[in-house]
């Protein structure tokens, strides 16, 4: 079997993402629109915030998009562990691409400070955050079915809320952890099915 047979079949076989949903990226990116604009922190909180939130709308947008990158491996797995609120443990994986240009390596700080963190109890703290995001997540597609129209359904099940809340969980303590360098991108791609339940 030669490299580019094994490619195939690697490629084939990976498991669905969350990214690869094409409405996940455009309700994730409403809802962090709209959370920014109801929370209103003060005036201090909010200019910190507002330097944190310009890099993080575009790695969001390269994270929910990196799963259709041909690289199978990532420069950083990150180990996520759980337990819902039901007892249900869970186990899934976060994983993290050095920056490219043409399928050349070209940016690797972001991914270099992940490395150095301590990724110890980021599941359960992802999860408690998930939980916060539901209720907000819950809330807006109930009173905005239009923008929260997930294929057709309005509002969106169940289910997906939860892998949306997820999604901004995960967005916010992962992405939102990395300092913002100037030139400096990475991608991510997630197998966390964001069960909250």
């Amino acid at each position: 079997m030669d490299d580019s047979t094994l490619d195939t079949l690697l490629r084939r076989s990976a498991p669905a993402a969350l990214a690869d949903h094409p409405a996940v990226e455009a309700n994730v990116l409403a809802l962090v629109g709209e959370t920014d604009a109801a929370a209103r922190p003060a005036r201090r909180l909010r200019r910190a915030l507002r330097f944190a939130a310009i890099p993080a709308v575009p790695l969001l947008a390269l994270a929910l998009s990196a799963g259709v990158e041909e690289r199978l491996v990532p420069d950083l797995t990150i180990p996520v562990s759980y337990v819902t609120d039901t007892g249900v443990p869970v186990s899934c994986s976060i994983f993290v691409f050095n920056g490219e240009v043409n399928w050349v390596e070209e940016s690797f700080a972001a991914v270099d400070y992940l490395k150095a963190r301590e990724w110890s109890g980021i599941g359960q703290r992802i999860y408690a955050q998930a939980l916060i995001e539901e209720t907000e997540v819950a809330r807006l597609a109930r009173t905005d079915e239009a923008v929260w129209s997930v294929d057709g359904v309005n509002p969106p099940d169940a289910a997906t809320i939860e892998q949306i809340a997820w999604s901004i969980a995960e967005s916010k303590l992962i992405d939102g952890s990395v300092p913002a360098q100037p030139g400096d991108h990475w991608g991510g791609d997630s197998d966390c099915s964001g069960q909250l339940h």
